[in-house]
């Protein structure tokens, strides 16, 4: 006699009466349901799949519990925290899953959240470290803040742990300020999220701290808010708020100086070791306050800006000035701009009116002799022949402004003892060679005047 078996098929029937018994936690549910019977699974018969997944995922990111042997109820421990969870139930064979149940959907209570997704401290001065990290991918429901503990490294020994404080109870902090630690000492950082189920995951880092040797800290920024009036008693409360320049010298704490704007004496506030802002209070409102924050490491300090802020008794907004610093003023650049230009200008007009020419002493003594035949354009005219007479070219050069005008020739025969006829008003011969020579004359005459 032969026995023979034929293949696998997929199971034809899918469990029944598939329930949610309790939700036990933020992550686990008792579900219950009741068995297929063997004939339906046709084949080896493996056990159940329970099958889950959230909104977020999708059915196609599905995550699969097997359930072994006959059992009728699980423990499953797969769901995820403070949101709505879908499950269902099937059974398979060795080659095939069934029919799956129908799917019910629950919510889930909230968990602790997963870790921080990275963290970052950063030496602040020589006693302080600050912290920057990103929220937790998996909240697992709502967050309510953050717990940073921090503990010595010496070699292969760690200290105790301390718990910083205060907590940081807003969700939305992703920084804070690690003070008043040892000079050149290494510590180990860590930091847990918190929801109303409790502290989360744990994420540490390592980091030391500079050394004792401080250095003047970079000029600080910060900006100002008003505060509302209520419960104030009627004075002005100011948030003075400030983020330490991590690429440079921050300084380790910060505190703000402030005074009335006609005063000279400024009031200080008390040193801020581990947040990055603080309250100056109370203010006398209808008056303009100066602020100045005042970085600090070790010995050495290093002032801001100033800033003005009138303190108001409404609800309307403060007005915060800037003290201008008169070297950068725009009014000052522009007025400095202006001037510029007008130089520009005048020593432009000036080259042009040099350039033009003019009349001057000479024209004025020729006119005084009785030359008045000048073109009315400006230029040197004054060396020009005149235009209808000969006869007053170089009167104007006499040394006697009363003697009458004379010609050409009369100047010349002072320096000369012959004749002139044969030179130009310019002491050439050029008219020698240009002219025809009068009857009976020769050209040693006019050759004998420069003897």
């Amino acid at each position: 006699e032969i026995l023979g078996y034929s293949g696998e098929d997929v199971p034809t029937q899918a469990p029944s009466n598939f329930t949610l018994v309790q939700v036990t936690a933020s992550t686990s549910a008792l579900l219950s349901w009741n068995p297929v019977p063997v004939e339906t699974v046709r084949g080896h018969f493996k056990g159940y799949k329970v099958q889950t997944w959230t909104d977020r995922e999708g059915e196609a990111s599905m995550r699969e519990i097997h359930v072994k042997g006959d059992a009728t109820r699980a423990l499953v421990n797969r769901f995820v925290p403070h949101t709505k969870n879908y499950a269902r139930v099937l059974v398979y064979n060795s080659r095939y899953n069934g029919p799956p149940s129908e799917t019910l959907s629950f919510d889930t209570p909230e968990g602790v959240p997963g870790t921080v997704q990275s963290l970052e401290a950063i030496p602040m001065g020589s006693s302080a470290l600050y912290l920057v990290w990103k929220k937790p991918e998996q909240e697992n429901g709502v967050l309510t803040g953050y717990k940073v503990y921090y503990q010595t490294v010496k070699g292969t020994r760690v200290g105790p742990l301390m718990e910083r404080e205060p907590h940081i109870s807003d969700p939305n902090t992703i920084r804070a300020k690690l003070a008043g630690l040892e000079p050149g000492t290494k510590y180990r950082i860590h930091i847990k999220a918190t929801t109303n189920a409790g502290e989360g995951e744990d994420y540490f880092i390592e980091q030391r701290t500079r050394g004792s040797q401080s250095a003047p800290p970079d000029v600080p920024t910060f900006r100002l808010e008003q505060l509302a009036f209520q419960n104030n008693n009627g004075y002005g409360h100011v948030r003075v708020t400030w983020t330490p320049n991590l690429d440079g010298k921050p300084g380790s704490h910060f505190y703000v100086k402030y005074k009335l704007k006609d005063e000279s004496q400024y009031t200080m506030s008390d040193n801020e070791m581990d947040e990055d802002w603080l309250v100056v209070r109370p203010l006398t409102p209808g008056q303009t306050y100066e602020f100045r924050l005042v970085a600090v490491d070790g010995e050495y300090s290093t002032e801001s800006d100033t800033q003005e802020l009138e303190i108001f008794e409404t609800d309307a907004d403060p007005v915060i000035r800037r003290r201008e610093d008169v070297a950068t003023a725009g009014w000052f650049i522009g007025m400095m701009l202006a001037i510029a230009f007008l130089l520009l200008v005048l020593i432009l007009v000036c080259i042009v009116k040099r350039n033009r020419g003019g009349k001057y002493a000479v024209h004025e003594r020729e006119a005084a002799h009785g030359r008045h035949d000048y073109p009315d354009e400006s230029g040197f005219h004054e060396y020009s022949q005149p235009l209808d007479n000969k006869s007053h070219g170089r009167g104007s050069m006499s040394s006697d402004p009363k003697a009458a005008p004379e010609s050409d020739t009369d100047s010349m025969a002072e320096y000369g003892e012959g004749d002139t006829e044969g030179m130009n008003e310019d002491g050439s011969f050029i008219g020698l060679y240009g002219k025809q020579k009068k009857q009976g004359e020769t050209s040693s005459a006019g050759f004998a005047t420069l003897v």
